[in-house]
């Protein structure tokens, strides 16, 4: 893991920018936070208008995008995805046409299973994980908790933040 998660109580609190001692107003220190940032770039991208994380939690959603502001993921909503070929990825953004040139693409998708792209990569060589709902004939994502997508996603994720 690159960026591993705060290993005990003191690493937490310095990561978070939280003031032990309690003589800071609000028990926060004054330079704030101190996440470390990814050794990689990360785009994060999402076909809809709205704020990346706006529907997550109202008690910890800010937290996650906290953190990825932190590391230095950037966040860019309202995408259509074109393809993805030798040189990257090929989007539209705001109807113009972007080449982000990347060497990994993780693809987080809703409920309806769209499987085509796994036999191609198969053949070109490329490693496929089905996870969720692309593992389950139904779509309806695994119901007995028994997903790998958690620990699989978890395992990449932290390859490369």
């Amino acid at each position: 893991m690159a960026n591993p998660p705060a290993k005990n109580i003191a690493e937490f609190c310095t990561e978070w920018g939280i003031d032990t001692s309690l003589q800071q107003a609000g028990g926060l220190r004054p330079e704030g936070p101190r996440l470390a940032r990814s050794p990689r770039q990360i785009v994060m991208l999402q076909r809809k208008a709205s704020k990346p994380g706006e529907g997550l939690g109202k008690t910890t959603g800010w937290i996650h995008r906290a953190t990825l502001l932190a590391r230095g993921v950037k966040m860019i909503p309202a995408v259509s995805y074109q393809k993805i070929d030798d040189d990257g990825l090929h989007l539209l953004i705001g109807g113009e046409p972007q080449l982000l040139e990347v060497d990994h693409v993780v693809i987080c998708a809703g409920q309806e299973p769209r499987r085509e792209l796994a036999d191609p990569l198969r053949a070109a060589g490329k490693t496929v994980h089905l996870i969720g709902g692309m593992r389950c004939r139904d779509g309806a994502g695994c119901p007995t908790g028994d997903c790998p997508g958690h620990p699989t996603g978890r395992w990449r994720f932290n390859d490369f933040t």
